[in-house]
């Protein structure tokens, strides 16, 4: 018998305009905070959050099946995005380069991090 999660947690993480400071709220925060105070000491307004719809994976594939919209598997592109501006490609080129060789993506992450940063340093794509 298969089970859905009893309660799901999320974090909203937001990005300083002024510093590139990352601050992260829960979307109960969310309910109440208006503004983004940063250790900067900038307050910068929020786009109100007041709740997140999940989506189950044999839902969403379903839908996605009929839409023709994914081949292959679900590649995080926001978290690679992440990984490549934390060794410091711009966060422009990081997404570029995650599209461009989404292709290559077989489910492997490790894999995938390995071509993208070949590709990065070399400006070489790797088979896989």
């Amino acid at each position: 018998m298969k089970i859905k999660p009893q309660r799901i947690e999320v974090d909203c993480v937001y990005v300083c305009p002024v510093c590139d400071c990352e601050t992260w709220y829960t979307v109960h925060e969310l309910k109440h905070r208006k503004v983004l105070e940063c250790i900067c000491g900038v307050n910068t307004p929020l786009v109100p959050v007041r709740n997140v719809h999940v989506r189950y994976i044999g839902d969403a594939d379903e839908q996605l099946s009929k839409s023709g919209e994914r081949e292959g598997p679900a590649i995080p592109v926001n978290d690679f995005v992440s990984a490549l501006a934390n060794l410091g490609c711009p966060k422009v080129d990081a997404k570029k380069l995650v599209t461009q060789l989404r292709p290559q993506y077989t489910g492997d992450d490790g894999a995938f991090m390995k071509i993208l940063l070949q590709q990065r340093l070399t400006g070489a794509i790797p088979s896989v």
